[in-house]
């Protein structure tokens, strides 16, 4: 780019040098010129490229007039380039830095990108924290905002976000959202970020290597945003699936994770699409899932559209390909030729009624499920129980991400827990109110065999979707763990130890639970 400048700006002086050379030449063939040298000509060029014209010197030959009013015409474009260019450097340069110095007494979240994500998200953080200030890098023209944003806690600047971050200093809260379309650049930008003082969130798949970054990827978050909002009913015990992409296998994961009623309830999900490669990459699933009476996920290869009586029977249908226009087609396909047994949920921007619409921007970019801070606070207090029981330290930051996705496997199961102890609420928020009513329900059971073997079939799901199995010692290199046994095959010690997942609900009872 700079050696293209170059070039141009010797081109252009090339040409300006040869028509300064032209005038002289046309001039110096009539005695009555003014222009006799070449520094007349270069003092009437410059004269009138600035527009001053003091006419002490005029051309008079035909092609010398053709020069000078090539030089007038060229003074106006000049001109307004010169102008346009101030303007620029101005609106571009000097009143962004103006506006970003009253960021340094200021909470501000950074956005490497200006789109419908972190626009979605800006938007739900500004509800909570309104005077927060939202800064969008490689950004030049303020976007169609929308309340609460408020155009005065908004900046667009055209840094980089790698640029931008480390110069701003300030003591207020600094967020860095690195929520390009390209991962591998959100991971470079992470990779540049993470050693400073910054709370950074990561739009990709999640890597062991960059610790301390949140990561988020947009196919989890609409899974996660969609069982907080639609957790199964106790009467829900069949569920179909329809899709294989990203967003199919995060439906799916967290359904195994969040969704784990057994041995309370059994619950049966028909999976439809190409799962093969899920299939071939999570192998320990199989052996999870092998109870004759538990819960069961079953892999049909043919098309869904070929099983009208499993469609009427299922208690819940979910489509959810990564198409999310291709879904809305199959949704009017199903209402209008299938009778259905239970209600259809569509990742889709807009389904007919009665299906349910789920997967918009602005349930999925929340700050909460995006930052998942209350989720970490349910963690930590877990990690705490545990460690308090090991005689360990309860240094959360020093876990390794493995443990820690574990612990939050754990806590995000909680809604589901508040759920089997209270039948007869439709629980669908952690509060304080809930957590009490369901502790004293827990501290009254007079056997608690069914709620640890919940907890123990829970943390064994997750740990097969990794892919760990069986060894007579715990190894993270190998995956191998020697509690992944049937639960009657635990020790007693063991099986008290999933006492504290339920643990926590009177702990948060105590402390006061943030909604989730």
């Amino acid at each position: 780019m700079k050696r293209r400048w170059l070039t141009g700006i010797a081109l252009a002086g090339l040409v300006y040098v040869l028509l300064l050379l032209l005038l002289l030449a046309a001039e110096s063939a009539n005695p009555q010129a003014s222009i006799r040298s070449f520094s007349d000509a270069l003092w009437y060029s410059l004269v009138t490229l600035t527009t001053v014209g003091y006419g002490d010197l005029y051309p008079l030959s035909p092609l010398g007039r053709v020069i000078g009013l090539f030089f007038v015409l060229l003074s106006i474009g000049a001109l307004a380039s010169l102008i346009g260019a101030l303007m620029a450097f101005l609106r571009l340069r000097v009143l962004p830095a103006l506006r970003l110095s009253a960021l340094q007494r200021s909470d501000c979240y950074l956005f490497s990108a200006c789109n419908e994500p972190s626009l979605a998200l800006a938007r739900d953080l500004a509800r909570a924290e309104p005077q927060a200030c939202f800064v969008f890098c490689r950004e030049t023209e303020r976007p169609s905002l929308g309340a609460p944003l408020s155009p005065r806690r908004v900046f667009c600047v055209p840094q980089t976000i790698t640029d931008l971050a480390p110069r701003l200093g300030g003591a207020g809260k600094r967020a860095v959202f690195l929520i390009g379309q390209d991962p591998m650049e959100n991971y470079a930008a992470a990779r540049r970020l993470c050693k400073l003082p910054l709370e950074i969130c990561c739009f990709g798949p999640e890597t062991d290597d960059l610790p301390g970054v949140r990561f988020f990827s947009a196919a989890s978050g609409i899974a996660r945003a969609y069982w907080a909002a639609h957790p199964l009913a106790a009467e829900e015990r069949v569920v179909l699936v329809q899709g294989s992409g990203s967003l199919a296998r995060e439906i799916l994961n967290q359904a195994i994770l969040v969704a784990c009623r057994e041995p309370f309830q059994r619950t049966v999900y028909h999976l439809f699409g190409d799962w093969t490669d899920y299939q071939r990459e999570h192998p320990q699933l199989a052996a999870a899932f092998s109870s004759a009476e538990g819960d069961a996920l079953l892999f049909h290869h043919g098309p869904w559209t070929a099983q009208p009586d499993l469609l009427a029977q299922a208690d819940r249908l979910i489509l959810c390909q990564d198409d999310f226009a291709r879904n809305g087609q199959d949704a009017l396909r199903l209402l209008r030729y299938f009778p259905l047994g239970g209600p259809l949920h569509v990742a889709a921007a807009v389904v007919p009624a009665p299906a349910v619409a789920f997967g918009a921007a602005e349930e999925t970019y929340t700050g909460e499920n995006v930052l998942q801070s209350a989720l970490d606070a349910r963690a930590k207090t877990l990690h705490g129980l545990y460690c308090r029981m090991a005689g360990q330290s309860e240094d959360w930051d020093g876990l390794p991400p493995f443990l820690k996705m574990s612990n939050r496997a754990s806590a995000d199961h909680l809604l589901t827990k508040l759920r089997l102890l209270l039948p007869e609420k439709d629980v669908r928020e952690i509060t304080p109110e809930i957590c009490q009513e369901a502790a004293r329900r827990w501290r009254q059971l007079p056997d608690r065999a069914l709620c640890r073997r919940n907890e123990h079939l829970r943390w064994t799901r997750f740990y097969a979707l990794y892919n760990w199995r069986y060894g007579p010692e715990k190894d993270a290199a190998r995956r191998t763990h020697p509690c992944l046994v049937p639960y009657e095959q635990l020790s007693r010690e063991d099986q008290e130890k999933d006492d504290n997942a339920w643990l926590q609900i009177e702990l948060l009872a105590g402390k006061g639970a943030q909604t989730s």
